[in-house]
């Protein structure tokens, strides 16, 4: 039976992955990493979540920004959130 992937709200992913608040939301914002938007059971408010390859992500952007072009960085998410 499959388990249901931990999802991590942007303060939670903050804390896990050792990054700010605001850089984690910065790269939400800029949608250098997809996030994951579960249906809201009749609320108006849309709730961001991670998952754990959304939080190694967030690491190799922290160390990756600046190094390589944002449509590198985000093909190398993209095959992370892949396997």
């Amino acid at each position: 039976m499959a388990e249901a992937a931990r999802l991590y709200t942007p303060a939670e992913a903050a804390a896990v992955s050792g990054l700010a608040l605001k850089a984690v939301n910065n790269v939400i914002d800029k949608h250098i990493v997809d996030i994951v938007r579960p249906a809201a059971a009749g609320k108006r408010t849309v709730r961001r979540y991670l998952t754990g390859s959304h939080l190694l992500c967030l690491r190799l952007e922290h160390g990756l920004a600046g190094r390589l072009p944002v449509e590198r960085r985000q093909g190398l998410f993209r095959e992370v959130a892949a396997k």
